[in-house]
């Protein structure tokens, strides 16, 4: 990163205003970047919601969880349950 630009997403906001002409390509890339670290981040909010409520639900039905060998053996090997 170089050293004007505090993360990223500064220097996707300084592309896409300050790209014209052949550098048009440029501004476009910076706003697929930016796109795309928007998805990223819901899509880590949304897994980290869902290993919230695995790790709720073992928690809640340890008699269910109690070995290598059972009913929720899928969710435990899902979110590395120790």
């Amino acid at each position: 990163m170089h050293p004007a630009y505090k993360d990223d997403k500064e220097l996707c906001k300084w592309l896409i205003e300050n790209s014209s002409g052949s550098y048009r390509l440029a501004a476009y890339a910076a706003e697929r970047i930016e796109t795309l670290t928007l998805h990223l981040a819901n899509v880590q909010h949304e897994c980290d919601k869902l290993e919230s409520a695995i790790r709720e639900t073992l928690e809640e039905n340890l008699h269910l969880a109690d070995g290598d060998v059972c009913t929720l053996i899928k969710l435990k090997r899902a979110i590395h349950y120790t």
